[in-house]
């Protein structure tokens, strides 16, 4: 019976070798500031005050995580209002009415006449 993987004749392999473990928390340090860096800081949140602004379109619920960063990459406050699930009215500044609308617009969204 062989009881070494020496007396075989193949090689030892390690399954979790120090160089392999080191090259794995490199690794997941360097995806997890990656992940990090992509987080973009709201512009509106619930202190917000919103009075005056206007509706511009709805806004499905599963849609919401990534319309929200395309608003916030565009620079445009917006609130999308859960209280309207499954559909989230999408609310902005009067200002920033219609660059919102021409967004929601071209990625097929219900915009507001």
């Amino acid at each position: 019976m062989i009881t070494s993987c020496h007396q075989a004749h193949r090689p030892c392999r390690d399954p979790v070798a120090p160089g392999k473990l080191r090259a794995i928390g490199v690794s997941s340090l360097i995806l997890l500031l990656a992940v990090g860096c992509q987080h973009t800081k709201p512009l509106v949140t619930a202190e917000t005050d919103r009075t005056g602004w206007v509706e511009v379109a709805t806004v499905p619920a599963v849609s919401v995580p990534r319309m929200q960063r395309v608003m916030i990459r565009a620079g445009i406050p917006a609130w999308f209002d859960a209280n309207g699930y499954p559909y989230y009215p999408v609310t902005v500044p009067p200002e920033r009415r219609e660059r919102a609308r021409q967004i929601l617009e071209e990625r097929g969204y219900r915009v507001v006449p």
